[in-house]
């Protein structure tokens, strides 16, 4: 049996840049979390938040700087980087040259030159590249994912994944410096998960940019229709909403699913058929229980400090990629490229109306 001490050294040596909401809301406590991962420091562009985050988790190491070259990042072998999305490319490009394995936010970088680049530089220095495409492994998804699998939902004949965000809410001062503003910021968790529903790649067939109310970068909305083979795809995305809310529904022969991701429930109803007042019951009482349920146990999670939208699952795929040295299924550096394409192709095919 192995000594405390030599786990210890087994475990892959970690640093986090960036360290606004993403950084110590979510990708540290789930590096803390993790079995095989050791936080070995911080990094930041402001010196006094990295010091007293490193101090408030007694790391032994922290640095200010833009550009992730602190002396002691070479005891570590990977980083997640946080950053905000201009930043992306960059460090992303250091940290494999200098031989780190990355798990990067999205979006990937900010064209698909860099993504092709970042892609190329990874596979020549034989290092991981991942993205943190995390909602494709909610519970709610996962379940989704076992019904078409088992034949529930029946035949897949439309996906339609709906964005609506309120401007009021809570969002990052950096989104308007985007292209398209928020759109480029958020667009990914669409377009990953309709790539992981369809059967095939999806390709765009028409996209139509409304233009901002409100005298903003982010266009009041979006929506893009894609084909995977024989099955249509839409993403509608409305920045100018009076509530936020993120559903991926799914349009089975028998059965419709509606994955609610910001709660990570699954709400299921059976085809209603020619819709008479018993077959409206049905669907309700469907609606009413896959919901209740999903309540019940969502809520328990997220009073327990459980509710992790998946983001476990894609740092457990990081560190199997890192041992196994093979890119993770679904959130490989191409996956990343994919959808960064996917990304531009509405942004530069849309028609404005």
């Amino acid at each position: 049996m192995a000594s405390t001490g030599s786990a210890k050294r087994d475990r892959i040596r970690f640093a986090v840049i960036g360290l606004g909401w993403v950084g110590t809301e979510r990708e540290i406590p789930n590096l803390l979390r993790h079995p095989e991962i050791e936080l070995l420091g911080v990094i930041d562009r402001m010196p006094k938040r990295a010091e007293r985050i490193a101090r408030q988790l007694r790391l032994k190491h922290w640095a200010a700087c833009e550009d992730g070259n602190a002396s002691w990042m070479e005891n570590v072998d990977a980083v997640t980087v946080a950053t905000p999305p201009h930043s992306h490319y960059a460090l992303a490009r250091a940290m494999l040259k200098m031989g780190k394995h990355v798990l990067l936010e999205k979006p990937m970088a900010m064209n698909v030159e860099e993504g092709r680049e970042l892609l190329t530089i990874s596979q020549s220095e034989k290092r991981i590249l991942a993205m943190i495409h995390n909602f494709q492994f909610t519970r709610s998804l996962r379940t989704l994912q076992k019904k078409i699998q088992r034949g529930e939902i029946g035949e897949i004949q439309s996906i339609l994944a709906v964005q609506l965000s309120n401007p009021a809410r809570r969002l990052p001062q950096w989104y308007e410096d985007l292209p398209l503003g928020l759109y480029y910021d958020e667009s990914p968790h669409m377009l990953y998960l309709i790539r992981r529903l369809a059967l095939e790649e999806p390709r765009l067939v028409s996209a139509q940019i409304v233009p901002s109310t409100l005298g903003k970068k982010t266009p009041a909305s979006v929506t893009a229709h894609f084909r995977a083979g024989p099955v249509p795809l839409q993403v509608y995305m409305n920045f100018e909403a009076p509530v936020s809310e993120w559903h991926l529904l799914v349009f089975g022969s028998k059965r419709l699913a509606v994955a609610d991701l910001f709660r990570d429930i699954l709400v299921v109803t059976r085809n209603d058929g020619s819709h008479r007042a018993g077959e409206i019951l049905r669907t309700t009482w469907d609606a009413l229980r896959t919901h209740l349920q999903g309540v019940m146990s969502s809520g328990l999670l997220l009073t327990l400090g459980r509710l992790r939208y998946g983001s476990d699952e894609v740092l457990t795929r990081f560190v199997q990629a890192i041992r196994q040295n093979k890119p993770p299924e679904f959130i490989s550096g191409v996956d990343g490229l994919r959808v960064l394409e996917l990304q531009h192709q509405v942004m530069d095919q849309g028609q404005r109306i």
